[in-house]
Parts: C-alpha cells; structure tokens; sequence
C-alpha cells in the first residue's frame, strides 16, 4: 500500500539526528560518531553490554537485525533507521522482556511481530510499522503507546491481553490491518484520539475487556468500525467519529452495559445505544 511522503515526513520531523548524549552506540555502518562512546555491531551486543537505564542510540542504516531486550533501557533511532530480520519466519523484531523500555524513532519491516512487549511500562513512540505479520503486542500494564504509524499488517496493528491498567494508546495512525486496534480480555486501558482507516475491523474490544476507556478516535472505511462483545463491566465508549464502514460503523453484542456517550455512527447495533 502507498504511504505518502507527507506522513513519512511528519513522523520523523522530531527524530534525533545526532550521535548526542547517548552510553552506547549501535554503529555498523560508521554513520554517526560520538567522541568515547563504547561502539557495538549489532543491537543485541549494545542491549547486552547495557547497564539499567543506559540510553543507546542506533546510527542510521538498514540493520538486518533482531533483538531481545532484558534490561531496562531506552532505544532510540538516530536519523533513517530501518530494522528488519534476515528471516522473516517466526522473527520477532523488538522482544521486550523486561519493564521500563522504550523504543522509539525506528521504522520496523517484514516481521512476525514487530514489537512484542511481555512486561510493563513500556514506551513506544513515533516508529513507523509496515508489512509485518502483527504490530505491536502488549501484556502488562502501565504501557504508553503515542505517535506511531502502522500499516499494512497482515494481523492485528496493535493487540493489548490480559490485565493492562495504566496502559495508554494516543494519537497512532493504523491503515491497512486486518485487525486496527485488538483488546482481548484487556483491562485499564485508554484508547483514545486514534486514525484507523481501511481495517477488517477497526477496533475491537471483546473477550472480557473491562474498565477501559474508547474515545475521541477517527474511524473511516474498516469492514466494521468498531465492535464489542463479550464484554466485561466498567467500559466508557465516547465521542468516537465513525464513517464509511463497509458492513456497520458501531456494533455491540449487547454484553455488559457499556456507558456510550455521544459517539457519532451512521450505522449501529443496537439502534440508538451509541449516542
């Protein structure tokens, strides 16, 4: 799918450019340089060598890389900076282990998950996901997923399991996946101020999902925009813009009792519920 200069533009306009202020280097390609800061071929060595808190930043290139992250750590893209694995069965690209990580300012290609996080507190923040088999996947709780641009995954963008309070999901652009946003027996997250466009479903919250939040996200021509079923209790569905959906714009199974208010749905289940 095409993805236009202008959005390639806007989420790396804030992208670090230089090798400044970092402990560690990844830095193959001898395409940035700080003056004393221990240098490291792979993002793997750099992660291993890493003390709690290290800051590493990643020159530019194209890495045919993957790494587990088992410390604490911040991860950052330094300029154009594109991971993608040297197979791509069963790869995951970024497998976070531990809590307190970001990842940021990276284009990730061709995975089967790009980023899975299996711990809590993570940061990801203005990457760019494209043709991988699942986005980002996120258990635990206390998560910040903000700016992130996601398309055309052969899976879910974005999956939240199990219980995820203090997780937040912001301001993300998601185009092209067959799931948009994935809550799956979730709980305590916020959703909100969102783009899905052209998803098999937009967002979907179902399995359990209780005592989350969906509001203010921007939803246009998904199969169906957004659906829940199999609900918990304590869920808040508000001021959501749905339009164009090919099959419903607003669909609710009828579990729990969902507080709706003002959502705007030109199609509904039932009649009348989303307002």
């Amino acid at each position: 799918m095409r993805i236009t200069s202008v959005l390639v533009v806007a989420l790396f306009l804030a992208a670090p450019t230089g090798a400044a202020a970092y402990d560690r280097l990844v830095n193959p390609f001898h395409s940035c340089s700080l003056g004393g800061t221990p240098e490291y071929a792979t993002l793997q060595e750099a992660v291993d060598a890493a003390r709690p808190g290290d800051q590493i930043g990643v020159c530019p290139g194209t890495y045919d890389q993957t790494v587990r992250v088992t410390t604490p750590v911040t991860l950052t893209g330094i300029g154009s900076v594109l991971i993608k694995p040297s197979s791509s069965v069963g790869t995951t690209c970024f497998d976070v282990l531990v809590d307190a990580v970001t990842v940021r300012y990276f284009t990730i290609q061709g995975c089967e998950i790009a980023i899975n996080v299996a711990a809590s507190g993570a940061l990801i923040q203005n990457t760019q996901l494209r043709r991988n088999a699942a986005g980002i996947s996120l258990v635990g709780g206390g998560h910040s997923v903000i700016q992130n641009n996601l398309f055309d995954d052969n899976g879910f963008g974005l999956l939240v399991e199990g219980h995820s309070d203090g997780t937040v999901i912001r301001t993300n652009t998601l185009r092209d996946d067959v799931f948009g946003i994935y809550l799956n027996g979730a709980a305590g997250v916020i959703v909100t101020k969102n783009s899905v466009e052209r998803a098999f479903v937009g967002i979907h919250a179902g399995l359990q999902t209780g005592d989350s939040t969906i509001s203010f996200n921007s939803l246009s021509f998904n199969g169906s925009g957004i659906v829940l079923s199999a609900l918990a209790t304590g869920n808040q569905i508000a001021r959501n813009a749905v339009t164009r959906s090919y099959t419903i714009d607003c669909d609710w199974d009828g579990s729990d009792a969902p507080v709706f208010s003002k959502n705007s749905c030109a199609t509904e289940s039932p009649a009348g519920a989303w307002d």
